[in-house]
């Protein structure tokens, strides 16, 4: 997936934690499908995509990122009642709302 200059700016950061100020159409939904794929590459991973509310995330990224994992054929499971695509290494990537706090709590498995 190809970045812009800006973009390429901020996914090449060493930084644990990235803040981006950007304006519509920047392409930040694009640069976050690309660093979810990115990091969720690492088997038995787990990657969240955190919008301010549940029905954002759905509307923000849902589509385009189980289009995306299918087309390169790295998709397992998927589970449209919790948002979460668990993919063929054994990692899992999910979406959540910010507005509801007990959906940020993690659930420890055998991952």
């Amino acid at each position: 997936m190809p970045l812009s200059n800006a973009q390429r700016l901020i996914a090449d950061s060493p930084m644990r934690f990235r803040v981006a100020c950007c304006g519509r159409r920047f392409g930040k939904t694009h640069l976050a499908l690309r660093e979810l794929a990115r990091f969720a590459r690492f088997p038995n991973q787990r990657c969240w995509y955190v919008a301010p509310s549940y029905r954002m995330a759905r509307q923000i990224l849902w589509k385009k990122l189980k289009k995306k994992l299918t087309s390169i054929n790295w998709v397992k499971k998927i589970n449209e009642t919790d948002l979460t695509i668990e993919l063929v290494n054994g990692s899992e990537i999910s979406l959540r709302g910010a507005d509801n706090y007990d959906s940020l709590r993690s659930i420890v498995t055998g991952k």
